[in-house]
């Protein structure tokens, strides 16, 4: 199955090349709002989960570049295999990656979390891989699937939260914290673009967890296998939702094998390029000389010094070679406040960092606090 995806990459990137004109960077602008597929250079995760089966996940380290970086180096090491998923919320998603297997990841020290990245490139849709943040720390190992199919009206949640906090008997019932969240999130909402709201119309997701969380990958195969594990009966057993009365924790364990990651190859161009240069070149440089043996003896003196400035101004054009500076996209501060934004487009920027979303959940320190806000039901 790997070597048919590999060989089937190469063969798309000779058809590629030609119309190639944007670069590696520009292609993962497009993160995961248009059609995901897997393309020459691109990185991504097998993860072989037992008794389930297979699931093939882009990553985006363009766009949430340390995210990318901590799980890549987790998985190449090891580290989730054998792991669990600890925690499925049927139609909602899937939840892995704790050092002990059951949400808690030990005595870890506050160096070792990282900050929350974003991007107006990637949303939680359905199928996106997103980090799970410890609540005013951030993230570490754990990770979760988005897995919801229902289809998610963008306009009609806003106007439907907007009804409530303009109905006169129950605003008043309102804490204004919930109020100010729930404003907020109208906000975010409303400031989706046109091809946003589409997406969420067409495959679902869960729009409330854009910005707080970090969604550094998309499935491009295997929503069957999510969709069965989706399935699995489940029982108490976690904290975030052990205080809320639901049934999280698989009553068998749902085991991840391993989780590979694989690099897609790019074609080689550069020594073909190259050659084609210098054919160039030596074509030129032979009809100079043609043209010079055939000219008169008595003229020969003054076309060997305009032969000689010519090669000498080929050689300078060949020096001053320049190249396209590339810019490496960089996080802002974990802890930089920012106010309000007019929309989530210009809050979302790439491989930008957020504080950590506060939890008002009863929830351990160390469990990874993902929830939806009751009120918004």
């Amino acid at each position: 199955m790997k070597f048919f995806r590999i060989l089937t990459a190469v063969i798309a990137a000779v058809i590629l090349l030609a119309s190639a004109g944007c670069n590696k960077k520009e292609a993962a602008r497009g993160g995961n709002v248009a059609d995901v597929t897997l393309g020459p250079g691109d990185v991504y995760a097998i993860f072989n989960i037992m008794n389930y089966g297979e699931v093939d996940v882009k990553l985006y380290p363009e766009l949430a570049p340390v995210a990318v970086e901590k799980f890549t180096e987790r998985a190449e090491r090891g580290y989730y295999n054998y792991k669990t998923f600890h925690r499925v919320l049927s139609d909602a998603l899937i939840q892995g990656g704790s050092f002990l297997g059951d949400g808690n990841d030990g005595d870890v020290p506050a160096a070792e979390y990282f900050a929350v990245e974003t991007s107006k490139h990637l949303y939680c849709f359905n199928g996106a891989l997103v980090m799970a943040a410890v609540p005013e720390k951030g993230n570490y190992s754990q990770f979760f699937f988005v897995n919801t199919g229902t289809s998610f009206d963008v306009d009609a949640e806003a106007e439907r939260l907007q009804a409530k906090l303009d109905d006169s008997s129950l605003a008043p019932r309102i804490p204004p914290d919930v109020k100010a969240s729930v404003t907020a999130y109208i906000k975010k909402l409303k400031g989706y673009n046109a091809e946003v709201k589409e997406k969420y119309a067409k495959v679902g997701g869960i729009p409330e967890y854009d910005g707080a969380y970090t969604v550094f990958g998309q499935v491009v195969d295997g929503m069957d296998v999510l969709a069965k594990i989706s399935a699995a009966e489940v029982m108490l057993g976690n904290t975030a939702d052990d205080t809320s009365g639901k049934n999280s924790r698989p009553v068998s364990d749902i085991v991840m094998q391993s989780v590979e990651i694989v690099k897609m190859p790019l074609p080689e161009t550069s020594a073909a390029t190259s050659e084609t240069e210098e054919t160039k070149k030596a074509k030129k440089k032979k009809k100079t000389v043609a043209t010079t043996a055939a000219a008169p003896q008595e003229e020969l003196s003054e076309p060997a010094e305009s032969e000689e400035s010519t090669e000498s101004s080929e050689t300078e054009t060949s020096v001053t070679e320049t190249s396209e500076p590339t810019s490496a996209e960089t996080s802002e501060s974990a802890g930089t406040e920012t106010s309000e934004p007019a929309s989530a487009e210009e809050t979302l920027t790439d491989a930008e960092t957020v504080p950590v979303p506060q939890n008002t959940s009863e929830t351990s320190e160390n469990d990874y606090g993902i929830k939806s806000d009751e009120v918004m039901e």
